[in-house]
């Protein structure tokens, strides 16, 4: 009779053999870790340590519609040296935030890319590719689309007289794509290919422009998707463009700043502005808004190209500035805020790490941490008024719909608060 085949003998040979697999995928999961937590560039420069609960909380949807008080207050001065300028005065002067949370909806994992509101619709794009379109006054969901691939560049709207105009998404993953859907029905348009990834996508009326991290800017019909105009800059690491009247003014992560027209892509100038960028522009009046990261704000003019005024702010500086009522805001990686404009200048160190823009909300700036604590402060003074704990951090700018605050979180929740007492709307949903 045979013996039977003593399989235990194989199982050592078996743990022998997973041991270098194992040891391949070492190197790969460090290499991904950078990527993940999105802060490698505040580490670099800042001595702060913060946790990105970015794949922390992923499930099921789920909607939550409150009718409550106003959100309860925390302790600002949490997490700050005790006995701090900085940590008494936020303790005293920053009670909990007059909101109230409308809705409330979690769309799997971590959104990155600032979402969209056009005519009462709000798009929004997670990092595993789905793109959704909710209903800002309830967050009921309108459509859904699977891109099967993440979608790394900015979400774009172009209108069409008389429809509701398409949305223009950039899916990155093997084979780069714009796709262009309905914004109505979310029907599926047309795709093109593009010769890379995606830096920035942004829509007018006929026309989209794509920015690709290799340097290629091209222009595509929105009607088809077929090209208008191509160009090609060499040597060229875009930071990204932004859109002035007829003009498109892209800036280099180094030095270079050119302005093409929007029609043809011609060159109207270029310059050289000494410094390293890591956001696109801002228009500000007839000039745009250039900020490199060793804190260097420059006031350039968009018709010769030539710098009119020269401003130093703190580093490391990775966030758009935001420009308005006369003065700009900026904040750095560690989470410093400075504001000035012709008369007053102001600091506020907020003591936690920064990745996304600040915004405006009504007469507020508002700046969102990467630990998910959001801070309204006085444009003139600098004073923090309140704070609002979110579920997770903040890779994206709030996003201002009249009183009420559009937050997106890293850990894949979109919700939208209203200010108490609320402003009375319009049957379109603005405020009056």
């Amino acid at each position: 009779m045979r013996e039977p085949r003593k399989r235990w003998r194989h199982l050592p040979v078996r743990r022998w053999l997973r041991l270098p697999v194992r040891l391949l995928h070492l190197p790969v999961r460090l290499l991904h870790l950078p990527v993940r937590l999105h802060l490698l560039p505040v580490y670099a420069f800042s001595a702060l340590v913060a946790t990105d609960p970015a794949g922390a909380a992923e499930g099921s949807e789920d909607l939550f519609v409150t009718r409550a008080a106003p959100v309860a207050a925390i302790s600002s001065a949490e997490e700050m040296p005790a006995g701090s300028a900085a940590s008494e005065s936020l303790a005293a002067g920053a009670p909990g935030a007059p909101l109230r949370e409308l809705w409330s909806r979690k769309l799997g994992r971590a959104i990155k890319v600032p979402p969209l509101l056009v005519s009462r619709r709000l798009f929004v794009v997670n990092t595993e590719g789905r793109l959704h379109c909710l209903r800002v006054d309830d967050g009921q969901k309108l459509w859904s689309r699977n891109l099967k691939d993440p979608v790394e560049a900015t979400l774009a709207h172009t209108r069409t007289p008389g429809k509701e105009g398409q949305i223009h998404a950039a899916v990155a993953g093997r084979k780069p794509r714009l796709e262009a859907f309905d914004a109505t029905t979310g029907k599926l348009r047309w795709r093109t290919r593009l010769g890379g990834l995606a830096e920035q996508v942004q829509g007018g009326e006929d026309h989209v422009w794509v920015l690709l991290r290799n340097g290629e800017l091209t222009c595509l019909r929105t009607r088809d998707g077929s090209a208008v105009w191509s160009r090609q800059l060499e040597s060229w690491g875009p930071a990204g463009f932004c859109r002035l009247d007829s003009l498109l003014v892209l800036v280099a992560r180094e030095d270079s700043v050119i302005a093409l027209e929007a029609a043809t892509g011609a060159p109207r100038w270029q310059r050289s502005h000494p410094g390293r960028y890591a956001s696109p522009p801002v228009p500000q009046g007839d000039g745009i808004l250039l900020l490199t990261t060793d804190g260097l704000l420059l006031t350039v003019d968009a018709a010769r190209g030539e710098a009119v005024a020269r401003e130093q702010r703190d580093a490391p500086q990775f966030a758009m500035p935001l420009a308005g009522g006369g003065r700009v805001t900026t904040v750095t990686g560690g989470g410093l805020v400075e504001s000035g404009g012709a008369l007053e200048f102001w600091k506020r160190p907020l003591r936690q790490a920064v990745t996304a823009s600040p915004a405006e909300y009504l007469d507020l700036v508002l700046v969102g941490t990467g630990r998910g604590r959001l801070v309204a402060l006085d444009p003139s003074s600098g004073d923090s008024l309140w704070t609002h704990q979110a579920n997770g951090g903040f890779r994206v700018a709030p996003l201002a719909d009249g009183d009420r605050l559009i937050l997106a979180t890293d850990r894949g929740r979109v919700s939208v608060q209203q200010r108490t007492p609320p402003l009375h709307h319009t049957s379109d949903g603005g405020p009056r």
